[in-house]
């Protein structure tokens, strides 16, 4: 009766309908398009995000986080949105500029949706606050949409593919989250040592044999009596109750808060990565922060080192009754990495929060301490040296008509550099090519076990569609299924009589070992790993070690750069004509003249502030150290002409380290004139250089990079060194 009502009732709603369910007649003049769709799917996504049910808002960001706002989509979209920006460019040719135009203004997030999940960060439910932060951080690391875009033939730099305003809210926000995760982290920290406190006296306290002690004395007492009922009594009083699983113990307490510890963490960490990006990706943004942003984000940043510092140290020495797990560990010292790269990041071409800072000495020494600290990440504390050669190498920009002052802060920021970054960059200039191969070998055996599990997969596939076109009644399977189990069981009963000739010793041996494998095959309910999380964990490994070495190259090579001129290049906000941004002819008899001219002055080209720093420099042989660094990477056993032997993943870091360093090197050359100034040594770095231009490139993409890292070492130096071009004869140039 159910059914045949609910058919009358859609009938009744049908009739006089032809659109839908409703009788209101369809609006001929107001075309449905695509957008209106969007439009209200979108407000219904808004309207999840801000119910005021946290489940509601946490199923909505969750959804958004596995599909539009996910780090793979986000990818596939920016690297699509390339492929069409390039094929206009060569389709459209002189009109690709209004293509271009129209494509900038497409954006894969709507700016209403990104301010609902950008407000949802400061939610007071963490579990929200985390999806999304983590939709934040994925959509600044890999959208498209943040990169600042100028389009140069419109005659200014202010278009731009997203509104600056709205990611400098983005980034006010995830400011004044971080901020509150600080001050959370200081408050829980503090409970939590309380109350691991408390649990060690307990513990401490139930341990004590005094209690029973005093019960023995009593039933001694008691054993002079007779006196049936003052022995009951006594009974009674020493009998315990037992703690209901309910109860509130102080370890369950520790663990409560350790669980919201490392969430805060987490959340820390996800919100300092976003901010990261978003200060690497889009400078206006960070630009529109400016003055009291500037405040909170070295206050914040520096905030979280300190007690990143803090727990790592305890942790580390197991003291104040605190022991941290690895995953909470793990997130400190992710957070703590975060944080060093923000600072490290938003401190490039930043005159405005570089005397911040220098009004904060007491940043300035967390960055010391951080980097002299053993227990901090290695990544955190390469950043935070690679921020103190940004300051010393933006401090004489600051310079105002009291000179001597300026050198007094040079001097000091020189001896920083000297006696505490210069140390860590040798310990990390180290590229060793049996740690190499051994990590990449791992890297390929978990390739090859993936491929092998896909295989099997496959096989069963097939195995399994041939089953099915046979149409194999269900009766015929269990009896052949069962004839199959039969002749198991005899060959077992065989085996079994056969055996019962043998050792008895070794037959125990046999079950023993029997028995130890299952439980460690996972009979024993231990999780198994599957050949995908088995190429995670290498992968981690290598980047775990690859990424401390990139990183101290790029700080080498932002130290070699020096201080510069006063005007390094040009300048967005002043905007560019078409001219300006394209070649010349008539520039070209001042470019030979500027040519002959630096070449006959010899490398004076590096600020003659920098020169006691370089000197140190060269003293500790850190440009050497690079460029050995290129010889270690040629001569690995996996370059030449195998090059199949190389994980995608361990090419491409090794290609981009290489190019890096050349980076360095050639700043080095350049800037570093003492560095091969002798002719002497300038030969000797020729002779090294030139014999890692030997052997056939074939299809090796890190021989071929190599080979154009060393080339535009060569060229570096023969371009700055004008002893090395008398000391060279044509067989040297072959």
């Amino acid at each position: 009766m159910g059914k045949a009502t609910k058919r009358n009732r859609n009938k009744k709603k049908s009739r006089g309908s032809a659109g839908g369910p409703t009788s209101v007649p369809p609006n001929h003049n107001v075309p449905s398009t695509a957008a209106d769709t969007s439009t209200s799917s979108s407000a219904g996504i808004l309207g999840r995000i801000r119910h005021g049910d946290p489940r509601v808002r946490l199923g909505a960001l969750t959804a958004l986080s596995a599909t539009v706002l996910s780090a793979d989509v986000l990818s596939a979209d920016a690297d699509a949105a390339a492929a069409a920006a390039s094929r206009n460019d060569d389709i459209m040719g002189a009109n690709s500029s209004r293509s271009s135009k129209n494509n900038s203004n497409k954006k894969n997030v709507s700016d209403g949706l990104l301010k609902a999940i950008a407000e949802r960060i400061l939610d007071p439910d963490v579990p929200v606050a985390l999806n999304a932060a983590g939709c934040i951080s994925n959509y600044t690391q890999f959208s498209s949409d943040v990169e600042d875009a100028y389009d140069f033939s419109a005659g200014s730099g202010s278009n731009i593919v997203r509104n600056s305003s709205i990611l400098a809210g983005i980034g006010e926000v995830l400011l004044g989250r971080i901020d509150k995760c600080r001050i959370d982290i200081e408050r829980m920290g503090q409970g939590l040592a309380a109350a691991a406190t408390v649990a060690a006296s307990e513990v401490a306290a139930a341990a004590t044999p005094d209690h029973v002690e005093e019960a023995d004395i009593m039933d001694t007492a008691d054993a002079n009596t007779t006196d049936t009922c003052s022995k009951n009594k006594m009974r009674k009083k020493k009998k315990k109750t037992k703690p209901t699983s309910n109860a509130v113990t102080p370890h369950n307490t520790v663990e409560k808060m350790m669980r919201s510890l490392d969430q805060q963490w987490v959340l820390a960490n996800l919100c300092l990565t976003a901010l990261s990006a978003l200060v690497e990706r889009s400078p206006t943004a960070l630009e529109r922060l400016g003055g009291d942003g500037h405040v909170s984000l070295i206050n914040d940043t520096v905030g979280i080192l300190s007690l990143a510092a803090q727990f790592l140290t305890t942790a580390g020495s197991n003291g104040g009754g605190v022991i941290m797990d690895d995953a909470t560990t793990k997130s400190v010292s992710d957070a703590a990495s975060s944080s060093a790269r923000c600072i490290h990041s938003a401190l490039d071409e930043n005159l405005p929060l570089l005397r911040s800072l220098l009004s904060t000495p007491t940043a300035l020494q967390t960055l010391v301490s951080t980097i002299e600290s053993g227990t901090m990440p290695s990544l955190a504390r390469l950043h935070c040296a690679g921020a103190l050669v940004t300051c010393r190498h933006l401090l004489p920009r600051t310079a105002s008509s009291n000179d001597d002052c300026l050198d007094a802060k040079l001097d000091e920021m020189d001896g920083v550099v000297t006696s505490v970054v210069l140390p860590l960059l040798v310990q990390y200039l180290d590229y060793r090519p049996d740690v190499a191969n051994a990590l990449a070998a791992r890297i390929m055996a978990s390739e090859k076990d993936i491929l092998a599990e896909m295989e099997e997969a496959r096989m069963e596939r097939e195995v399994e569609k041939e089953v099915k076109g046979r149409h194999e009644s269900a009766r015929s399977i269990a009896r052949r299924q069962k004839a199959i189990k039969e002749q198991k069981r005899a060959a077992a009963a065989t085996a079994a009589v056969e055996g019962m000739d043998e050792d008895e010793t070794k037959g125990d041996s046999n079950l023993s070992k029997a028995a130890q494998e299952r439980a460690e095959g996972g009979g024993g309910g231990n999780v198994v790993e599957t050949a995908e999380d088995l190429y995670d964990k290498a992968v981690e490994a290598w980047r775990a070690s690859c990424l401390p070495l990139k990183l101290a190259v790029e700080v080498t090579a932002n130290l070699c750069a020096g201080s510069g001129q006063d005007q390094v290049g040009p300048s967005f906000e002043c905007g560019m004509e078409d001219d300006e941004m394209m070649w010349n002819s008539d520039d070209e008899a001042d470019l030979v003249a500027a040519s002959s001219a630096s070449s006959s002055r010899g490398a004076a080209k590096s600020n003659s502030k920098d020169e006691k720093l370089f000197a140190e420099v060269v003293r500790m042989n850190v440009p050497d150290r690079v460029v050995e660094v290129v010889k270690a990477i040629m001569s690995m056993s996996s370059c030449g002409s195998n090059s199949g032997s190389v994980p995608d993943v361990v090419g491409e870091d090794l290609c981009e380290l290489l190019s890096k360093s050349c980076v360095c090197a050639t700043n080095a050359a350049c800037s570093v004139n003492v560095w091969a100034e002798a002719p002497e040594a300038s030969r000797k770095v020729w002779s090294d250089l030139c014999i890692m231009t030997k052997g056939s490139l074939g299809d090796d993409s890190i021989a071929v990079a190599g080979r154009a890292a060393v080339i535009s070492i060569m060229l570096s130096l023969l371009r700055d060194r004008s002893a090395l071009v008398s000391s060279i004869g044509e067989e040297d140039l072959k």
